[in-house]
């Protein structure tokens, strides 16, 4: 179950869904919120529509927006330290994973 347009790609064809289907729909709810428009009703890319976006997060981004769910990150924790390498570059720390 979900709304149809976050839902992956793999969800609206009734196939198995797993971690990299909630990346997916993470990444939509982002590029959204930093944007206000989904990334499949426009030809931009984030950095085009929000400057401050770093080009290690679009890349994220975009990644975690592949059509195939095997182009994507295997799961939240390989996104996550991508995520916390970005926040690193930029001198933000972020939470190690257990530390909540």
């Amino acid at each position: 179950l979900g709304t149809p347009r976050y839902m992956s790609p793999e969800q609206l064809a009734g196939q198995a869904a797993d971690a990299r289907s909630d990346l997916y729909s993470l990444a939509l709810l982002l590029y959204e919120a930093l944007t206000g428009k989904l990334p499949y009703t426009n030809s931009k890319r984030l950095c085009d529509l929000c400057p401050e976006v770093t080009e290690g997060f679009q890349r994220l981004i975009e990644d975690c927006l592949k059509p195939n769910p095997a182009d994507r990150p295997r799961s939240a924790l390989e996104a996550y330290l991508r995520l916390q390498e970005l926040g690193k570059a930029s001198g933000i720390l972020i939470m190690p994973p257990g530390a909540m």
